[in-house]
Order: structure tokens, then C-alpha cells, then sequence
């Protein structure tokens, strides 16, 4: 699970260790900033 958060962080974004109940939230935030910013917003 950790891989594919990384993967998502591929703008270099640095994700620190998070209870599983919340590493959810964080990714969804993180991963759609990324993703604006490379333009390939696919989480909707």
C-alpha cells in the first residue's frame, strides 16, 4: 500500500507515516494536488 502512495507522490510529494484510518484522507488530498499540477487529475 505504501509502494502505490509513493507512486501517486510522483510530484515529490513527502507522505509521512499515517494510522490507516487517516492515510486515506491524506493521499486523496496530496495525490489531487499532484495531479492538478501535472494535469492528470484522476481521482474524482
Amino acid at each position: 500500500m505504501q509502494d502505490s502512495v509513493r507512486e501517486t507522490a510522483g510530484t515529490g510529494h513527502r507522505f509521512e507515516p499515517l494510522p490507516k484510518s487517516n492515510w486515506p484522507i491524506r493521499v486523496f488530498v496530496e495525490a489531487k494536488s499532484g495531479a492538478i499540477m501535472r494535469g492528470e487529475l484522476t481521482l474524482h
